[in-house]
C-alpha cells in the first residue's frame, strides 16, 4: 500500500524549527552545566512541577493501585493498538 498524503507541512523558516531547535539546544546546555538544580527549576517553570524527579518503584506501585481495572484494561488495550499502527508504519516505509 502506497503512502498517500492528504497534507504536506511546508518546510520553511516560518514553521520555528530553527527557532525550536536554539531554544532545546539552550535548555540542555544550561542542564548540562546546572545539573540537577537547572533540570528542577525548568521542570517547576515550564509544568509547574516541584515534586521528585525520580519516582521510586513503591511511589509507582501506590500511584497503580489507584488506577481501576477497567482503566487498566484500557490503557493496554490503546497502548497495543498504537504498538501494532506503528509496527505496520514501520513495515510500509520503503527507502
Amino acid at each position: 500500500m502506497a503512502i498517500q498524503y492528504l497534507k504536506k507541512a511546508e518546510k520553511n523558516p516560518a514553521t520555528g524549527e530553527s527557532e525550536t531547535r536554539e531554544i532545546v539546544s539552550r535548555m540542555l546546555d544550561e542542564i548540562e552545566k546546572g545539573g540537577e538544580a537547572k533540570a528542577r527549576q525548568y521542570g517547576e517553570d515550564l509544568d509547574g512541577w516541584t515534586g521528585d524527579i525520580v519516582v521510586g518503584p513503591d511511589a509507582i506501585s501506590a500511584a497503580a493501585d489507584q488506577v481501576t481495572d477497567e482503566l487498566k484494561d484500557d490503557i493496554r488495550f490503546s497502548f497495543d493498538r498504537v504498538r501494532t499502527f506503528a509496527e505496520h508504519q514501520r513495515a510500509s516505509i520503503q527507502d
